[in-house]
């Protein structure tokens, strides 16, 4: 791997995270590898580096239960020490890459906001079972939220996993039996 490499993917990590600030990690690397400039393994490697070397700040602000998917879901930014590496080196970046990733960002963009808009988290009660709060929130503020308790974490985490994975059913299916006729 020349140097010269993983210093041109940081360098459209950075980019990518200026014009999509909050990017997902699997939606950054996505993204990335559509420049078609590096691999799957490059691209880590840079985005890691640049976590480590607090180029960029990974956010977690989602429940996620397994680790690997933590690591994916967890939200991007650049830090001020990013942005000025980025100002200085910008003009390196050629403009095919700079077109890719904005019409690709552009054709993503209804997706990533949905993901957002979806919120589902649990904890533990002081009664030993498990409350879980499932949201759609909405530019306005809070379309909806439901909070569930339930007996076990395991039963929890799988009503979060399935609320995030299809919201459109759960408010479809509440929504028909609230106006449902007695």
């Amino acid at each position: 791997m020349d140097g010269k490499d993983i210093t041109r993917e940081k360098l459209h990590l950075l980019y990518i995270l200026r014009e999509a600030p909050g990017l997902q990690r699997s939606d950054l690397i996505e993204t990335a590898l559509g420049t078609l400039t590096a691999d799957y393994f490059m691209l880590a490697e840079a985005l890691n580096w640049l976590e480590s070397s607090e180029l960029i700040v990974l956010m977690d602000t989602d429940l996620i239960t397994d680790s690997v998917d933590a690591r994916s879901g967890a939200e991007c930014y650049l830090t001020a020490q990013g942005e000025k590496i980025l100002l200085a080196l910008e003009g390196q970046i050629a403009e095919s890459v700079r077109l890719w990733v904005s019409e690709h960002l552009a054709e993503t963009s209804i997706e990533r906001r949905k993901r957002k808009a979806i919120e589902a988290d649990y904890k533990l009660t002081d009664k030993g079972s498990y409350l879980l709060r499932v949201q759609h929130l909405s530019d306005q503020g809070d379309s909806f939220s439901v909070d569930l308790e339930l007996p076990s974490e395991e039963l929890a985490r799988k009503a979060a996993f399935s609320f995030r994975r299809h919201p459109e059913k759960f408010y479809s299916i509440m929504i028909k039996t609230l106006l449902e006729e007695a």
